[in-house]
């Protein structure tokens, strides 16, 4: 299999995974607001918020291979970018793994009660676990034929182009799917109660993650218009800047839902400030910050 081949199907298996982890990550935005939420008990409902954290840990690492590609490596060295990615869907798997048994927890201990819940989810946790790595290092021991790397051969223009529209389409459905979820939380009775600091900070993150959505769309309606779907060497820069200003505002509306949800379930403003100062700085450090210091010192 060529290196561009074995890019693309890294790309692809990137973007499998974040969807998944975007879409648990709305519904997770959703489980304070619900009515029931309030009755469960307190090591529930922090149950609830940690597989919250976990999940934006998740996002957060498998989006930074796009932002990363995008920066240092300049749509190229295809053989590092999956090397990154591979390591990143492994550690982002786990956190993902933590969080559902978090919330299969919840679950258990809200339905069947006594020890249904920590059986439940850490049942869930190993089984996972066999399947996302057990038997995956199994077969890696008994493999007796080398990987290649695949650093020496240059990016064809046509690949660069697919890698940036694949990266811009690894992004924008989860962020569809969140705007969706932050849109119905709105409607919900619990939203009614919140104070008006969390409410203001939920229609700026509301807001973030709609623009962040529009500049994920506009590479592909860009190589339509203005290139006519040809292959360009103008457009990689611009399809860039597009992806790069779109996982800031996400960062942000990452945030600020952060910072809603913890002030709601643990009743504490500077708690709920702290984390999401957490997690705007992982994300913007680990998508921006981090690649620009690499890059410099390139």
């Amino acid at each position: 299999m060529t290196p561009r081949k074995k890019t693309k199907i890294a790309l692809d298996e990137n973007r499998m995974s974040i969807l998944g982890v975007q879409i648990l990550f709305g519904f997770q935005l959703q489980a304070p607001f619900q009515k029931m939420f309030d009755a469960l008990p307190e090591s529930s409902q922090l149950a609830s918020v940690l597989a919250f954290g976990l999940l934006i840990g998740a996002i957060a690492l498998l989006i930074t291979p796009s932002a990363y590609h995008r920066i240092v490596t300049r749509h190229g060295a295809e053989g590092q970018l999956q090397h990154g990615i591979t390591w990143l869907i492994d550690i982002s798997l786990l956190l993902l793994g933590l969080a559902i048994g978090l919330d299969l927890y919840l679950v258990g201990d809200r339905v069947l009660g006594g020890v249904a819940g920590p059986l439940l989810g850490i049942g869930f946790c190993l089984t996972a676990f066999v399947f996302w790595y057990g038997i995956e290092l199994m077969h890696l021991t008994r493999r007796t034929r080398p990987l290649t790397s695949g650093n020496g051969e240059e990016s064809r223009l046509e690949d660069r182009i697919d890698y940036v529209l694949t990266e811009a389409r690894v992004v924008l459905p989860g962020v569809q799917a969140l705007l969706g979820f932050q849109l119905i939380v709105t409607l919900s009775e619990s939203f009614g109660k919140l104070p008006e600091s969390s409410v203001l900070v939920h229609l700026a993150a509301l807001a973030v993650i709609a623009l962040s959505a529009v500049l994920l769309i506009a590479p592909a309606a860009h190589h339509r218009i203005v290139f006519g779907g040809e292959d360009s060497e103008e457009f990689l820069p611009i399809a860039s800047r597009y992806l790069l200003a779109a996982t800031v505002f996400l960062a942000l509306g990452m945030a600020g839902d952060c910072y809603v949800i913890v002030a709601k379930v643990l009743e504490s403003p500077v708690s709920a400030v702290a984390a999401a100062a957490v997690t705007a700085v992982i994300c913007l450090g680990l998508w921006h910050v981090w690649p620009w210091m690499v890059r410099n010192q390139r």
